[in-house]
């Protein structure tokens, strides 16, 4: 799978988490470390030169000071991309 299509899946996968712990957990910790990780991607997928595998590597870099980030991104990514 392509790194585009990959951060194209995790904001999406964000958006549903993000919707799914204010409704039913409340997790304010969660809910803002994925904003947090995610808030800047729409902008620079927007950028026309984007080079997607280092936004990919980045997203991925900042994950990892994150224990659960990181493990949430490992798990809702190709596993041959990481």
């Amino acid at each position: 799978m392509e790194s585009r299509l990959i951060l194209y899946k995790l904001l999406q996968l964000a958006f549903i988490e993000i919707r799914y712990e204010s409704q039913n957990n409340g997790d304010i910790k969660n809910i803002a470390a994925l904003s947090e990780l995610f808030h800047n991607l729409p902008l620079a997928l927007e950028i026309k030169d984007s080079n997607y595998d280092v936004l990919l590597n980045k997203l991925i870099k900042q994950a990892s000071h994150n224990q659960g980030l990181s493990a949430w991104v490992k798990n809702n990514t190709p596993m041959n991309n990481l």
